[in-house]
């Protein structure tokens, strides 16, 4: 899992450098397996230069070839031949002159002028290709008519620089699997506070228009969402945005989707948007399927379902696979101007076996699978909402609806013994410390007494459900080399 280390210090003050951060979170058990710097745009490109195309004339000696003037600032002009037809007079063109590097067949180029049939090229107009920024190899790449003559073209593009961290997470820790689980964690081993944000959404909220249907609380104890309406397509998603998803190694496809990755990675809570428009009957369906069934799923992968698959189904069938991979015909495209924006609680069992039964892999079916928060899920369906008005700021958004069965989400509740867990730990543990240590776990002392203490786990932690449990924590807080030594 990569984690922003911008991005983590927006959830609580890390004063450490990244390394020692790093050797407390694997003394507790969560292993950094690396920490590196990251920059958006790649190293060359810092040698790349806005030009600006002054004149273009045919190569007398080769029909193919054009002959351009290109001005790189501090009144020099620079000849270059090129071979795309793309250009006009007064574009502004990202130019690698000689000495600067080129991508090619996968690996940097250093580039020399050479001549092209009796003239002397002394550099090169580059595609997306030749700069390693994208697949269009056809024609030149255009900048902004605004871009600066002779400025690199990393302040054109905007470069990010990061330092990632990649976290090694148990099968156990699910929840750990976002940059707020990261933060808890650190919590928890510092004594720090941390904080989440706060989310703010605009205008006057409305019921959510559609209906939904939650018969099998075991399969689905919370499910609910919000409706966006005001989409604009065409809209394209902040840089911010993109640039955040682009560091820990995601690609950004459309604002909405984004904005559901984001706070997948950020928060830890799975989210799915439907295109509004392409529900049947503004009725859904969550529960387990009665009968064997085929769906086309995102990327018109061919689904064969089985009875005891948990899908969210329309008036028109399964719209959605829970919690593993969304259907084609609901999905969110370039000409949506309304969503469903899901968010939910869904048991890790039907998650895990449908995902294996048909070899589905996915980020939101990882977490589920390893359980998420249900507290959260609220929370993350208003955070989305505020995310898509900050993007499209005249969108309106529904009162968050949902279907809860409380029982189901409830902590896990259990008595401890101070007395057996020092006897566990093998060593004395301070009463005090150990309720203070016990808060920053988020786990609630609900009594006490002289012999025992009734306490709440949350759900999302799925490790921690016995007394010899509660004993590792401590003694994973305190520190192993607490333990005693043995000779």
């Amino acid at each position: 899992m990569r984690i922003s280390w911008h991005w983590l210090q927006e959830f609580i003050p890390i004063t450490e450098s990244p390394e020692a951060f790093a050797e407390r979170l694997t003394r507790a058990g969560l292993e950094v397996e690396g920490i590196h710097p990251y920059r958006r745009l790649p190293e060359p490109l810092k040698n790349i230069i806005v030009g600006e195309v002054q004149s273009i004339e045919p190569h007398p000696a080769a029909d193919r070839l054009l002959i351009t003037q290109i001005h790189i600032g501090a009144e020099q002009t620079r000849t270059i031949i090129t071979g795309a037809r793309n250009l006009s007079v007064g574009d502004k063109v990202p130019v690698a002159l000689p000495g600067s590097a080129v991508y090619k067949d996968g690996r940097w180029v250093v580039l020399e002028a050479r001549p092209f049939r009796g003239i002397l090229s002394e550099g090169m107009l580059c595609s997306e290709v030749e700069l390693a920024l994208g697949s269009d190899a056809e024609g030149i790449m255009k900048l902004p008519s605004q871009a600066k003559v002779g400025s690199p073209l990393t302040t054109v593009l905007e470069d990010y620089t990061d330092t990632i961290l990649e976290i090694s997470v148990t099968p156990n820790r699910g929840d750990a699997l976002s940059h707020l689980g990261i933060a808890r964690e650190y919590a928890a081993l510092t004594g720090k506070d941390w904080h989440l944000p706060q989310w703010h959404i605009q205008g006057e909220r409305f019921p959510l228009p559609l209906t939904i249907d939650v018969p099998d609380p075991e399969a689905c104890p919370r499910y609910g969402g919000v409706y966006v309406e005001g989409i604009r397509p065409g809209t394209p998603s902040p840089d911010w945005l993109r640039f955040r998803l682009e560091a820990v190694g995601l690609r950004s496809i459309h604002p909405v989707v984004d904005v559901t990755n984001y706070v997948l990675v950020g928060y830890g809570q799975p989210l799915h948007a439907f295109d509004f428009d392409k529900l049947a009957g503004k009725h859904l369906r969550i529960a387990p399927l009665a009968a064997p069934t085929e769906m086309e799923g995102l990327g018109k992968q061919k689904l064969a379902l089985a009875a005891g698959d948990l899908v969210i189904a329309d008036a028109e069938g399964p719209a959605c696979l829970a919690g593993l991979l969304g259907g084609e015909r609901t999905a969110i495209s370039a000409d949506t101007r309304a969503a469903f924006i899901e968010s939910a609680y869904f048991s890790p069992a039907y998650i895990r076996r449908t995902g294996r039964r048909l070899g589905l892999h996915s980020e939101s079916g990882y977490r589920f699978m390893r359980g998420t928060d249900p507290e959260r899920v609220p929370w993350a369906a208003e955070a989305a909402g505020a995310l898509l008005q900050q993007i499209y700021p005249s969108a309106t958004v529904s009162l968050y609806s949902e279907v809860h069965a409380a029982e189901k989400t409830a902590p896990r509740r259990f008595y401890i013994s101070l007395a057996k867990l020092q006897k566990l730990i093998g060593t004395a543990i301070d009463p005090t410390w150990t309720k203070e240590t016990l808060r920053r776990l988020d786990i609630t002392l609900l009594s006490e007494s002289a012999d025992s203490w009734e306490i709440a786990v949350p759900q999302y932690r799925i490790d921690v459900t016995r007394p010899a449990d509660i004993a590792e924590e401590l003694l994973r807080i305190k520190g192993w080399e607490a333990l005693p030594l043995v000779a």
